[in-house]
């Protein structure tokens, strides 16, 4: 079954499902891809590196973060000339070549699945949200083949307004789990300590942060919350890891202190694990996706405030069980609650085991299974 996988553009952490999906029984797959160039704080992978057919295309951004047109220069007519069975597209709104794909599908070429999140249809309680749904309801919607969710509890919510079951799927977006158990298991006190010194990071309880650093993540409440933390934990120490356009402020604004480290953009898994070995819990404060997962691989808790600008990954995240919500309007009780975890051992042993036996449950395996499972042809009618 030709598969193309149509994506704006490829982060590393996407290689291990794309290589994943490539090896399934019966999927021969193409990903086409824009060719990035910029610093959106993603890691860049050249198709040299994969072991999956990989092209990539001239990519066009119209407008600013938001209120954006993507297009790929050349992708109708490389799709063509692929003559696929399936086509699985991304990007949502801002991607206006799925309308064109959508055209393509109904002069019946091809199957197409759109892959994406659901979050902002399950409560339409603005008026964009509102319209958000109707473009979804009545046109993406009837005119793909289905639909494959990031997460299971967003199949849930719209089967519960009424979709059909049958067209709806969901892949449980991850990481590679795997890879991380193996690198942690092969790390060394020594090779350990070398990563740390290198880092200018000490043996201490630290939070850390990782992720791009753009607007809407929260950045700029980590600075406020430590330093609230420090004054009660003294030895606490902020590890922030990660690339993006509000690199350079953050780095000015924590010159000279010696409780802050920012690490910049690490991609290396067995450095990434030399980090974590001195982590206490992950601190992303808005916009969390696939960090959810990241520090629940380390056994680590995740901790986040409450947002509804959050990806659907936050599914997998149980208050108070393996990793904590913090309220913004509670200043002195979200510092209760950093400073527990930072000093309580039992308490925070409890949220990383609970944290570990979260990842274990969300393989890279499985969702490869998910969507190889979704696009296989129909029995019968939809």
């Amino acid at each position: 079954m030709k598969t193309i996988f149509v994506q704006e553009m490829v982060p590393s952490y996407r290689i291990p499902f794309f290589t994943g999906l490539a090896a399934a029984p019966g999927i021969d797959l193409t990903v086409i891809s824009g060719d990035v160039r910029g610093n959106e704080g993603f890691g860049v992978v050249s198709p040299a590196q994969c072991d999956f057919r990989w092209i990539t295309l001239p990519l066009r951004i119209v407008g600013r973060r938001g209120a954006r047109l993507v297009l790929i220069d050349s992708l109708l007519s490389t799709i063509r000339a692929e003559r696929p069975d399936v086509v699985i597209t991304t990007g949502g709104k801002s991607f206006v070549q799925n309308h064109a794909l959508i055209a393509a599908r109904r002069l019946q070429r091809f199957r197409l699945y759109s892959f994406q999140h659901a979050t902002e249809y399950c409560t339409a309680i603005r008026l964009r949200r509102t319209f958000e749904w109707l473009l979804f309801r009545w046109w993406l919607y009837p005119n793909c083949d289905g639909v494959i969710l990031y997460t299971e509890n967003e199949r849930r919510a719209l089967v519960a307004r009424g979709l059909d079951p049958r067209r709806l799927f969901y892949a449980n977006n991850t990481i590679d789990t795997a890879e991380i158990t193996q690198v942690q298991r092969q790390l060394s006190r020594t090779g350990i300590d070398a990563v740390l010194g290198d880092l200018g990071i000490d043996r201490r309880p630290s939070i850390v942060y990782i992720g791009r650093l753009v607007a809407g993540k929260g950045v700029e409440a980590l600075l406020p919350l430590f330093e609230a933390v420090r004054l009660r934990v003294p030895e606490a120490q902020l590890i922030v890891i990660g690339d993006g356009p509000l690199g350079p402020a953050l780095r000015r604004e924590t010159a000279g202190s010696k409780r802050v480290v920012i690490a910049g953009p690490i991609y290396d898994e067995r450095r990434i694990a030399c980090i974590m070995s001195v982590c206490r819990f992950v601190f992303i404060p808005d916009y969390a996706g696939l960090g959810v997962n990241h520090a629940f691989a380390y056994g680590k808790p995740f901790v986040t405030f409450a947002s509804p600008r959050h990806g659907p990954e936050i599914s997998y995240l149980v208050p108070g069980e393996n990793g904590l919500e913090l309220d913004r309007g509670q200043t002195a009780a979200n510092t209760d609650q950093m400073v527990r975890l930072l000093t309580d051992d039992v308490s925070w042993g409890e949220m990383s085991a609970a944290a570990q036996r979260t990842a274990e449950r969300l393989p890279m395996s499985a969702m490869v299974a998910n969507v190889a499972r979704a696009i296989q042809p129909a029995v019968g009618p939809a």
